[in-house]
């Protein structure tokens, strides 16, 4: 049985490294052992534990891997832990062991989990020393691509749920003990089914795939799947057979009342919404079996999570697929509850996966939207556009996704006039992407608008065709978003090697897509490298001038999304800078908020 430590994990490690600690190691196991993730424990003040011994002293163990495990897939469980040294620090095979026999008895009693020898770690200086059991042996490990080693299934379960309070009866204790006991009927109801279709649909709507006991394994039918869900995400949904025709909730009636007893009746819709983390090689037969495991794990920490919201009337599970982990990450939200309301939670998730803390990435807004999108504008074209064809030296890119915007879009026609009202747009749907705001794109004229508000322009400047250029552009993201920026100043064909420095720095540190005005062009910059050998330097340009349909074939053969030279020719006709003419690189910043 081979030992693999996915790349997230040590990168996770070195981004904590200073701070020091102890964290969880997080692992699947199948023939061989992935370590795949790493969890820290926060306490209910949000303190991160780094002290082991005290979890110790204090019989947390176990109620601490229980916090750890709450938030992720079945399938996935605490293989050990690890200690975080910012010094050179060396784990010997005695403090190992001390640290195997402190650990070992609590992941072994995980619910469901196959570890039977508990690891024990230290990272040290960007080095990761595994060892494993009792014996303290150290063990040799592979580190291996962000691949993931398993499949995702889910399987969702809308209840409503009825909770009879006898006249007097404490809310908490009634609520916990009605769920349980709704939950433990749902679970009879689990089923065998698996469909590919929206959540929001009913079931009769659903395409059915596979029934119990058809041949097969779990990767024929991701290999077979066709439509919305995102295959490199191994996602299969699944719904129940008896789900109502209209695709209402599931109502649970349970409890009988004693005649001339004096109670009320509360109602919470519960969304039961579980992932599994299984071998790509799982018969389809078993998926029944696996999914009602998973449920059933699900409906026990609901249990456990609607114990901290008893007037709740409404809630659900949500699951987020964050870029810096190997692993998907479930939280329970109730469904009423603003975001700003739940910052304290999101800022301890960020702390316990040791995520960066300037970016949102558990707001609700964040989570996996298994709905069927259709329509809509293009994102991540860069993704699509033909190689650099440069070797070696800097490079920095947009960090996150964004949608593609240019003429003739909305049924609007700004040919010859809107290109940085387009670049505008797609750089706010950065931020849209990013869920940094939920606000809607702006149109054209909410542009002008917000520019004679702050007294940027005349009152006649709204409705008109008048160019703006990437100062505007800057003036009315921050007043619309509140979000600053700094210009950079230069002339790309004469001094392309000191702009690519400016803007790779820009690209590491923000991440933000570059609106770029100057001439009679605007662009969106995507990306810059630069050879420091050779002083060659390319910058990924999106084009806001194209002006036909969203093909993506189209768009990258004509050249609208590209790598291209300062010397280049711009897509649309001319030079792509114009010999001594200056440009300014608006660059946006990143708010530092969750």
């Amino acid at each position: 049985m081979a030992l693999l430590v996915q790349q997230s994990v040590l990168d996770s490690l070195s981004r904590c490294q200073s701070e020091g600690g102890f964290a969880w190691l997080i692992g699947y196991v199948d023939s061989d052992v992935h370590v795949v993730g790493v969890s820290r424990s926060v306490d209910s003040s949000g303190a991160v534990t780094k002290d082991l011994q005290s979890l110790v002293a204090a019989s947390r163990l176990e109620s601490c891997i229980d916090d750890a495990a709450r938030t992720l897939p079945h399938g996935l469980c605490i293989l050990g832990g690890a200690l975080i040294s910012e010094t050179t620090h060396k784990l010997g095979q005695e403090e190992a062991k001390h640290l195997v026999d402190s650990i070992g008895k609590a992941v072994q009693n995980q619910p469901g989990c196959s570890v039977t020898d508990a690891y024990a770690g230290c990272w040290n200086g960007g080095d990761l020393v595994l060892f494993k059991g009792v014996a303290g042996q150290q063990e040799d490990f592979e580190v291996s691509s962000d691949t993931s080693p398993f499949s995702i299934l889910r399987c969702m379960v809308d209840a409503k749920v009825p909770v009879y309070l006898p006249k007097g009866s404490d809310l908490a204790d009634s609520w916990g003990s009605a769920v349980d006991v709704a939950l433990s009927d749902i679970l009879g109801r689990v089923p065998s089914m698996v469909f590919q279709g929206c959540p929001k649909e009913s079931a009769s709507k659903a395409k059915c795939l596979l029934v119990e006991n058809t041949a097969g394994t779990v990767q024929d039918l991701i290999a077979s799947r066709q439509g919305w869900i995102d295959i490199s995400a191994g996602l299969i949904m699944t719904n129940p057979q008896n789900a109502t025709a209209n695709g209402s909730p599931l109502t649970l009636k349970y409890q009988k009342i004693a005649e001339g007893k004096p109670h009320s009746v509360l109602w919470c819709q519960v969304g039961i919404d579980t992932l599994a983390c299984v071998d790509p090689q799982l018969s389809l037969g078993r998926v029944g079996d696996v999914m009602k495991a998973a449920f059933r794990k699900t409906a026990e920490r609901t249990v456990l999570e609607l114990a901290h919201h008893p007037s709740c009337k409404k809630a659900a599970w949500y699951h987020f697929s964050v870029a810096h982990l190997a692993h998907p990450v479930s939280l329970f939200y109730p469904s009423r509850t603003l975001d700003e309301d739940l910052l304290s939670k999101r800022k301890a998730t960020h702390q316990a996966f040791l995520l960066p803390q300037d970016r949102p990435l558990f707001r609700k807004g964040c989570a996996v939207d298994m709905s069927n999108p259709s329509g809509g504008r293009l994102k991540d074209v860069h993704l699509m556009a033909k190689p650099l064809g440069m070797t070696g030296g800097l490079m920095g890119m947009v960090d996150g996704s964004y949608e593609y915007c240019h003429y003739m879009q909305d049924k609007f026609n700004d040919s010859g006039w809107g290109c940085a009202y387009r670049s505008f747009q797609t750089v706010f749907s950065w931020f849209r992407c990013q869920h940094y705001t939920e606000k809607e794109i702006p149109s054209h004229r909410k542009i002008q608008e917000t520019l004679v508000d702050i007294g940027d322009k005349e009152p006649a400047f709204v409705g008109s065709k008048e160019w703006i250029g990437s100062i505007e552009v800057g003036f009315v993201l921050e007043e619309l978003l509140g979000v600053g920026h700094r210009v950079v100043i230069k002339s790309a064909a004469q001094e392309p090697a000191s702009v690519a420095r400016d803007l790779i720095h820009h690209f590491r540190t923000e991440g933000t897509p570059v609106s770029i005005g100057g001439g009679v062009l605007a662009y969106t910059l995507l990306g810059v490298s630069l050879n420091e050998s050779t002083g060659e330097v390319a910058f990924l340009i999106l084009d806001p001038h194209y002006t036909g349909d969203d093909d993506i074939d189209k768009i990258c053969r004509g050249g609208w999304i590209a790598w291209k030279k300062p010397t280049d020719k711009a897509a649309a006709g001319g030079p792509l800078f114009a010999p001594n003419t200056f440009y300014n690189f608006m660059c946006p910043k990143r708010p530092h908020t969750i």
